[in-house]
């Protein structure tokens, strides 16, 4: 390690500082790097320092603003619980940093990397390193060594719920790689636009007028649905029982059109709100669960499918074979002229055939169902929409304010701040 008093806090130096010690480590930061996180896990593993504390901020703008790795929270989440000698304290809004190895000691500035590189060369110094017992014990408020065992900072521990809850944050608005040569506005909503859709659910059904040669039907059930036009299923068609999905398991349920119709609405009015003009709106932390929950609708929805499918083949079949039955004799006694026009004997089996074709391709184009579609689309909300208070704001307030949506969510919905653009933007 250089041994001047002023030098350049990066990564080498503080994981240099770390592997050095072996009495007692200090590491105090808003957030640390992955390679930094790996090397006290290291430590910590062999045993080779018997008191580790480690004091870090629980904002997750600490990781979007580049002050640390989001990928080291895991480590981080594991290494205090499994480990007596690692000590994971809290101290909120935290912006200084701090290596106490032994009876050295580096007080340094960290970088925040999005806005700005950081410096890499000793001709830039962002930290200073004293050397001595007076001076690590100086610096030591960190940790219970300090006067009267109580710590000036991290009183509190960094546990796993705070770990978890940063997380959760990140995943929402994960931070974005940054070109920090130039600064824009950035404009940050904790809602999306979806469009939702359930389509192709719903049977077609169609008046088909039957040929001139189906005329007299004696049978009365088939007279019931054969007269000039052919119906096939009647308004109450289903319900069919399947085993349908849900969050909380296999279920077994009635599922008819009504049903779709109910369970499309349901999941419109527990995630989306509607504005006016505008379409409807999600919140970011409500669409795991939300496309889950679609998921499971779009299997019901084969399932459905698959179902009707078949009982619609099976009552294609039985009615074909009852119109075959019925006018194969009236055919025999007077066949239709197109056998004789195109010189076709009228036996029975010709009878029965074409009976057969004729009769099909007519109940065929009297319902049809296509395979069912859900789907969403997700769209970004404008800085502009957000300016709209009467027109956007206003209403989403007061709809979600109806559902009883946490007033801290409402007022933290949208934000603008100055920033460095996405490398992705150029």
């Amino acid at each position: 390690m250089d041994d001047g008093v002023y030098t350049v806090a990066s990564d080498d130096r503080i994981t240099e500082l770390i592997e050095q010690a072996r009495r007692r480590l200090i590491v105090v930061s808003p957030g640390l790097t992955e390679r930094v996180v790996d090397c006290l896990q290291r430590l910590a593993t062999t045993g080779a320092v018997p008191d580790i504390t480690i004091v870090l901020d629980n904002d997750p703008e600490v990781y979007r603003l580049g002050y640390g790795d989001q990928a080291a929270l895991k480590t981080l989440e594991a290494l205090s619980p499994t480990n007596a000698a690692v000590n994971l304290r809290l101290q909120e809004g935290i912006r200084i940093g701090l290596v106490v190895s032994d009876d050295r000691v580096m007080v340094f500035s960290p970088t925040p990397r999005m806005v700005e590189a950081g410096s890499t060369t000793i001709e830039n110094p962002n930290a200073v390193i004293l050397s001595g017992a007076a001076a690590s014990d100086r610096f030591s408020a960190a940790s219970s060594e300090s006067s009267g065992g109580q710590p000036e900072i991290g009183e509190k521990p960094l546990d796993a719920g705070a770990i978890k809850s940063m997380e959760r944050d990140l995943q929402d608005n994960p931070p974005q790689p940054f070109d920090i040569a130039r600064a824009m506005r950035v404009f940050r909503s904790a809602m999306q636009y979806v469009e939702f859709k359930v389509e192709k659910y719903q049977m077609t059904r169609r008046q088909v007028a039957l040929p001139s040669e189906f005329t007299v039907i004696k049978d009365k059930e088939l007279k019931k649905q054969v007269s000039s036009r052919i119906q096939l299923i009647d308004e109450d068609f289903g319900p069919f029982e399947i085993v349908v999905k849900t969050l909380g398991g296999d279920k077994k349920k009635d599922v008819n059109e009504r049903w779709i119709r109910d369970e499309r609405k349901r999941l419109e009015d527990t995630y989306t709100f509607v504005i006016p003009r505008h379409g409807r709106v999600l919140l970011r932390s409500r669409r795991e669960s939300f496309d889950k929950e679609v998921c499971l609708l779009s299997i019901n929805l084969q399932r459905y499918y698959e179902k009707i499918k078949d009982e619609l083949e099976t009552r294609r079949s039985k009615l074909v074979q009852r119109v075959v039955e019925e006018y194969v004799p009236i055919w025999k006694e007077s066949p239709p002229l197109f056998f004789s026009e195109h010189q076709v004997p009228a036996t029975e089996e010709n009878i029965r055939k074409q009976l057969k074709w004729t009769a099909k391709d007519a109940i065929v184009q009297a319902v049809t169902i296509e395979p069912p579609t859900v789907s969403t689309v997700y769209k970004e909300i404008s800085p502009e929409s957000v300016q709209d208070r009467d027109g956007f704001l206003g209403p989403l307030r007061k709809a979600m304010e109806s559902r009883k949506v946490p007033q801290a969510i409402i007022e933290n919905l949208f934000e603008t701040f100055d920033a460095a653009p996405s490398a992705a933007s150029d």
